[in-house]
């Protein structure tokens, strides 16, 4: 009896420690899974909001472009544009455009509705008559908001009129791509102080404040602070909070100008639910429970159904990366072979799932950076713990099955076994298109419209160049009387000496040099990795020789001079701040000198020394 007693005891500890055991596991999983569906979905509408932002960059600087080449035009010809042919040519290029529609308003038009327009329109307006550039504007008619884009005409100087087109701000949801997870998705336009200027959900208002709607809606006060932060700094960050038994995703990024796009998207809107999936896996987890204590058979069944569990799972998380463009891979240390998930089929091909022999794979060792992988050793539980945690992200070019190179970006994690180092795991991403985007609005960014030389930019290339080789000689050079050019001649007169002088100059360095635009008639010219005495000046005489050639048909008593400066690294400076500035001291004796001349920062110093 007391055996039987003992054996109940220890079968009812055992059984216990079992169920506490399982407990504890499907919480642990339930809050893993949690965060890996919330992580999916953050992602999906990371990319929804980029893929909106790109749509609706294009159309602006689509719609942009169009504007300034037929102000362009209309600024150069004689012809008024108030005759009747403007209309026909402007319908012309408004056939089959599906966003905007050009048109054409007169200065005394535009005074009009400045008089007569609310707050919103008139400032834009009176912006407009004040810039030369594509202006941005928002405005506000009835229940109808648009985005305005408009580009001002120019004739000698003065505004003629506008060209302007309008998008109306509720084709901003339709940009997007279509995403399987999200069934609806509120986009709203906000400025940084929170005034909603557009809504696609009518339960916030145009003309309502974001933060003060989201504190009466008795929201936790971190997230209104979060959103606060969020929205001075946007950065295109995607976030979650949890209120009222629901789950809020939202991204905060910016749109254009002051404008600040943000995509709301709550629980019931969300077609993939981790919840819903984790609800059924409990359930079966109670009824298994209940089934081992009372039959005292549940370790084979627990065991069975786990595994049944695990591979659900592993099914889910398949179907998930379908979904998303990503595709997961493995890499086994000990047998040196990567597994990549069945999505990898459409890019790879599906003879390259499984790769072996990696480690003799160049392209594949690319990918993995075998170099950067820990020695292979026993590490410490602390050791662990911190390698453990680490996330790696790199970007590679991969063959794809049609031959052709594509960009992939890659985050991934190491793996330990009892101690040592056994696997890596990691995702790979298709950005090639995302990847090409952002190197042409980085090489636009960097170049001056009119001359496509560096702009400001160039001082970091210069940055760049002087770390890896701290020789080099900086030429900085101004057009004289330039300012007299723009004021007898006209802007387009200046513009044209402008690409003159810059033409000058690409023909006269070399490929690798720097050549910069710094102002209206201040460029800058750097040679690398040479600091002859007489070579910076010997440049800029062969720069005087070709100004002093130039000969416009439109300008014919032009007589045109520049003053230079010359500083060498690392004598006159070691970085490119410095370069400059000593560049600049030279160049602004040269102008006390008279025009057309040369000064030599290191000669001049010499002289001040004497």
């Amino acid at each position: 009896m007391k055996l039987t007693k003992r054996s109940s005891g220890l079968m009812l500890l055992a059984s216990l420690v079992f169920v506490g055991t399982i407990c504890g596991i499907f919480v642990d999983q339930q809050r893993r899974m949690r965060q890996e569906f919330n992580t999916l979905i953050l992602e999906n509408l990371a990319s929804y909001s980029a893929s909106q932002r790109r749509q609706f960059h294009g159309i602006v600087t689509d719609a942009g472009h169009t504007l300034k080449s037929i102000a362009g035009v209309l600024s150069a010809v004689e012809v008024s544009a108030e005759e009747p042919w403007l209309d026909t040519y402007l319908a012309t290029m408004n056939e089959g455009n599906r966003y905007y529609e050009i048109q054409y308003s007169t200065e005394n038009e535009i005074d009009q509705w400045i008089q007569q327009g609310a707050e919103a329109s008139t400032a834009f307006w009176q912006e407009v008559q004040t810039q030369a550039e594509v202006t941005l504007g928002f405005l506000q008619m009835e229940d109808q908001v648009y985005f305005l884009i408009a580009q001002p005409i120019l004739r000698q100087g003065s505004h003629e009129g506008a060209l302007w087109t309008r998008l109306e701000a509720s084709t901003l949801p339709t940009l997007a791509m279509n995403s399987p997870v999200f069934k609806k998705v509120t986009a709203l336009v906000v400025k940084p102080e929170g005034t909603i200027l557009y809504s696609s959900n009518v339960d916030f208002p145009s003309t309502g404040n974001l933060l003060t709607s989201l504190s009466s809606l008795s929201l936790p006060a971190d997230f209104i602070q979060t959103m606060k932060e969020l929205l001075d700094q946007p950065k295109g960050e995607a976030c979650y909070f949890q209120a009222e038994g629901r789950q809020f995703f939202y991204s905060v990024s910016p749109l254009a100008k002051d404008w600040v796009l943000i995509n709301f998207v709550q629980t019931p809107d969300v077609l993939i639910r981790s919840d819903h999936i984790l609800n059924s896996v409990l359930i079966s987890g109670v009824i298994l429970i209940a089934a081992t204590l009372l039959l005292c058979l549940s370790l084979v069944s627990v065991l069975f159904r786990k595994r049944r569990q695990l591979d659900l799972d592993q099914q889910r998380y398949t179907m998930l990366a379908q979904f998303l463009d990503t595709i997961l891979f493995e890499y086994d240390l000990n047998q040196d072979k990567i597994e990549f998930t069945s999505n990898a089929d459409v890019h790879f091909g599906q003879d390259k799932r499984v790769i072996r022999q990696v480690s003799k794979n160049p392209e594949i060792k690319a990918l993995i950076h075998l170099e950067d992988f820990p020695p292979r050793r026993r590490y410490s539980l602390q050791q662990l713990t911190e390698m453990q945690e680490q996330i790696f992200t790199a970007s590679v070019g991969l063959r794809v099955k049609d031959g052709s190179f594509r960009q992939f970006a890659c985050q991934y994690k190491w793996v330990f076994s009892e101690g040592e180092l056994v696997k890596m795991i990691g995702k790979l991403t298709d950005i090639t298109g995302h990847y090409s985007r952002e190197q042409q609005l980085l090489k636009q960014a960097q170049r001056d419209v009119l001359t496509q030389l560096y702009n400001k930019a160039g001082e970091d290339a210069i940055e760049a160049q002087l770390k890896q080789d701290p020789r080099g000689i900086l030429i900085m050079a101004d057009l004289d009387n330039f300012k007299e050019i723009n004021d007898r001649y006209g802007h387009a007169a200046g513009d044209q000496v402008l690409k003159a002088f810059a033409d000058i100059l690409k023909r006269l360095f070399r490929s690798e040099d720097i050549l910069m635009r710094t102002g209206g008639d201040e460029f800058i010219m750097f040679i690398h990795g040479l600091q002859e005495p007489g070579l910076g000046k010997q440049k800029a005489r062969q720069i005087l020789d070709q100004v002093q050639q130039l000969h416009f048909e439109s300008l014919p008593d032009l007589q045109l001079t520049a003053s230079l400066g010359v500083a060498r690294s690392p004598g006159a400076g070691t970085s490119a701040r410095a370069l400059i500035e000593s560049a600049d001291q030279a160049m602004y004796a040269s102008k006390e000198k008279g025009k057309g001349n040369v000064t030599d920062y290191a000669e001049m110093n010499e002289n001040c020394d004497k």
